[in-house]
């Protein structure tokens, strides 16, 4: 198979010459090997289940037009749950190397059982530097790269980051669950954006406090007390999934720590390979 470097620039529309909205338009490109399977024309490893209404985009935008993809893949966001069954939960984790390089790591994990079904690395050197809220512009190539590597298809995939619960309603779990069209949900020690009361908060493990954005009030994730009297984390929908359901499984993968155990197995493999 042909692979793509991600990283590689597309024609844009000039910055003199504005879209309708008013902003300089930035064009996107949709590579032929990750079509639809429902494509007749479909190529490559179909693992990756993108569609055409989210094509990859360049990934060495600057900081404005970071934001302005964001905002325009935020649209596509679905809050409702697009899946039948969850047999096969991934995790993905990423971890710089040093300054220019960025490894990412998933893990594909059998539900209840936990054992691990496949697993993939990849690194890449992006042409982004990490920016608070545009972490996917960073990651996104070192995660592309490894899910290209997956043999097994998974039917859900945990994120070591935020989805909605995002200044621009589209952090790392939302970003690449539009892009990869896989349910996704984000789940992290630290909130990145909204308001929680974590002062009510019970100390039974599925107890759950809502996270709710500043500016309009909705609710955008939630604190959930994964195991009891331990420390919460924060838990908000990537794609294709709801609230509801995320937290569920959420639950239901982490029988014995606080952390899921996809996205500890993910994290544990990117440390192994950094030693």
């Amino acid at each position: 198979m042909c692979r793509q470097k991600w990283y590689i620039p597309v024609r844009r529309v000039k910055a003199d010459r504005p879209a309708k909205n008013g902003r300089a338009d930035i064009r996107v490109w949709f590579p032929r090997s990750f079509r639809s399977e429902t494509d007749p024309a479909v190529g490559g490893n179909t693992t990756l289940q993108a569609v055409r209404t989210a094509p990859f985009h360049p990934w060495d935008s600057d900081e404005d037009q970071a934001k302005q993809i964001q905002r325009q893949l935020s649209k596509l966001v679905a809050l409702h749950d697009g899946f039948t069954s969850v047999g096969l939960v991934g995790g993905v984790s990423i971890r710089p190397i040093d300054l220019t390089t960025v490894r990412a790591a998933i893990c594909i994990l059998d539900v209840p059982s936990m054992k691990t079904v496949d697993s993939a690395t990849a690194t890449a050197k992006p042409h982004f530097r990490y920016m608070s809220g545009l972490r996917a512009f960073q990651a996104g190539p070192a995660v592309i790269a490894a899910f290209e590597k997956l043999h097994a298809r998974t039917d859900f995939v945990i994120w070591d980051g935020h989805g909605i619960a995002h200044p621009r309603r589209c952090g790392l779990a939302s970003h690449l669950g539009v892009l990869l069209n896989i349910p996704s949900v984000g789940v992290s020690e630290e909130l990145l954006y909204g308001e929680c009361k974590l002062d009510t908060f019970a100390e039974e493990r599925g107890s759950r406090v809502p996270v709710v954005d500043p500016k309009d009030k909705l609710e955008i994730g939630a604190a959930v007390r994964t195991r009891n009297h331990v420390r919460s984390v924060f838990v908000s929908v990537g794609h294709r999934i709801s609230l509801e359901s995320a937290i569920r499984i959420v639950l239901e993968c982490t029988p014995r720590y606080r952390f899921p155990e996809p996205l500890r197995a993910a994290r544990m493999l990117c440390e192994q390979l950094h030693q």
